[in-house]
């Protein structure tokens, strides 16, 4: 098994951070409540223009909506608390079922969506990339204390002393393209051995490898990172046959918190 909060597949936009299948789950606008102190989007004289709302005296504004969910169990997170960073009055909680909203929001505009970690769930950091019409069936994930206990005891089967620090970040550098594979991933400052692992071609985690060979989730991850601000790490992804474009690549880190980093390899 491998730690990973959702990736793309040759079309983009999978679980986790992606537009989700028919059966992900879709959310109403009022699965949750959003507080916002930016562009008005209530319905009191607003109306609607390829899925961004006006008001008579606002500018255009559109939403993201989806489901927060356990990315291994599948199932909604009830009560997550959800905002965007460094973006004050945008913050909601999703329902019962998972469903959340966040409007008022201006057209293309890049955010990055934090969901607060919890005694259960590590936090995590998902980028979101606006167009001009609504972000619908966004899909947020989290992933489980009992889950990263799993992959750090398969690590330690090839380093006894390879250990987790809970005041910590993640990095998880997702490949859009399954297809993408043997792509290597670059953190400046590099990371420290015994501190990243890509799984082989058969899915299984091998320790300071830091190229992409599963096609199913093509991922590398790196962890034990000390948080800090915006540009104090930069990812890079290569490819042998492809250009490769790192969608954040300077994100903030925040304590007990993964943060997913799209890579953009489209086919030649």
């Amino acid at each position: 098994m491998t730690l990973t909060l959702g990736c793309g597949k040759d079309d983009p936009g999978g679980s986790g951070g992606g537009s989700s299948s028919s059966g992900g789950g879709g959310s109403s606008s009022d699965g949750g409540s959003t507080t916002t102190t930016g562009a008005d989007s209530s319905s009191g004289g607003a109306s609607t223009s390829e899925g961004g709302s006006s008001s008579d005296t606002g500018p255009v504004t559109v939403s993201i909506s989806g489901v927060a969910q356990d990315f291994f169990a599948m199932g909604p997170i009830a009560d997550a608390q959800i905002s965007l960073v460094d973006e004050p009055g945008f913050e909601t909680t999703s329902d019962a079922d998972g469903n959340y909203v966040i409007a008022g929001l201006m057209p293309n505009t890049f955010h990055r969506i934090q969901l607060a970690p919890t005694d259960t769930y590590w936090g995590a950091i998902v980028p979101a990339q606006l167009e001009d019409v609504d972000l619908d069936d966004y899909d947020l994930s989290q992933v489980s204390n009992d889950v990263i206990d799993i992959q750090i005891g398969a690590l330690q089967q090839q380093d006894p002393t390879v250990a987790v620090d809970e005041n910590s970040a993640v990095f998880l550098v997702a490949l859009r393209q399954n297809t993408a594979t043997g792509a290597t991933v670059t953190i400046d400052p590099p990371p420290p051995a015994g501190t990243y692992y890509a799984p082989d071609a058969n899915g299984q985690p091998v320790l300071n490898q830091d190229t992409i060979e599963w096609g199913l989730y093509p991922v590398a991850v790196v962890f034990n990172l000390p948080p800090s601000p915006a540009g104090t790490y930069t990812i890079d992804v290569t490819h042998p046959e492809r250009v490769c474009t790192v969608e954040d690549p300077q994100p903030p880190t925040f304590a007990r918190t993964i943060n997913l980093v799209y890579a953009d390899c489209p086919p030649v």
